[in-house]
């Protein structure tokens, strides 16, 4: 199977919960929307640092596959990070070393269901940080099951580049409406599949302050405000 997968974490409790409760939530700008049962061309972006936002967690895990064909190794890359808008984008890259026998030709990432994404490939990968590089292998198209779980990028589907031995693709983004992170699967595939343990978006959705509530919580500041004045009376 796979060799050992070496896992960094920097995650405070704090950082998960998600503290972006007056920011109106959006997706990494530039990212396409993909809904369930649905195939686009994929678009290349480059955000900025800023765009980026804050780095919650990362792994890199080695693998290892033989087929008939021959040894297929590399790395992949996945990481979490908290956009400016408080929300969650969740990363991907995959190496594959030249002594590869076979091509890399899609990942797919899980579980993605419930969810709102919006996807793309970054031109400028080295941006994260983080092990993750600018990568030269861009997916032609991404998809989404019909269950919305399974979001894939293919590779050399429409007569594109593969991620053929000594080659390194792209860094790949799943944006999403989420503001807590939890274990996710991603797969590797092309006569083989490959399985790694990464991170998905759980069931908490970016909310923002109704003007109603906006309203009773300045009611509240200015009684406290009121009772301070009194006791220091």
């Amino acid at each position: 199977m796979f060799n050992q997968t070496i896992c960094r974490l920097a995650v405070a409790s704090a950082l998960m919960a998600g503290s972006a409760s007056f920011v109106f939530a959006a997706p990494l700008a530039g990212t396409d929307p993909l809904a369930p049962n649905t195939t686009i061309f994929a678009t290349g972006i480059s955000p900025t640092a800023t765009d980026v936002g804050t780095f919650l967690a990362s792994m890199t895990s080695p693998f290892s596959q033989t087929t008939s064909s021959g040894t297929t190794s590399g790395t992949f890359w996945s990481a979490v990070f908290r956009n400016s808008t408080g929300t969650l984008d969740f990363y991907y890259q995959v190496a594959n070393d030249a002594t590869s026998a076979t091509a890399i030709r899609r990942n797919s990432d899980e579980s993605y269901l419930g969810r709102n994404t919006w996807v793309a490939f970054l031109l400028n990968g080295s941006v994260l940080g983080h092990g993750f590089t600018n990568g030269t292998v861009a997916p032609d198209t991404i998809d989404r099951d019909t269950t919305g779980s399974v979001v894939g990028f293919n590779f050399g589907a429409t007569g594109g580049d593969k991620v053929t031995p000594g080659t390194v693709s792209n860094v790949l983004v799943i944006s999403t409406d989420r503001t807590r992170f939890l274990v996710g699967q991603s797969h590797i595939i092309d006569g083989f599949t490959a399985d790694f343990s990464t991170f998905a978006p759980d069931g908490t959705q970016f909310t923002t302050p109704e003007p109603a509530s906006m309203a009773l919580m300045g009611l509240g500041l200015v009684g406290l405000a009121a009772i301070r004045r009194r006791n220091k009376a």
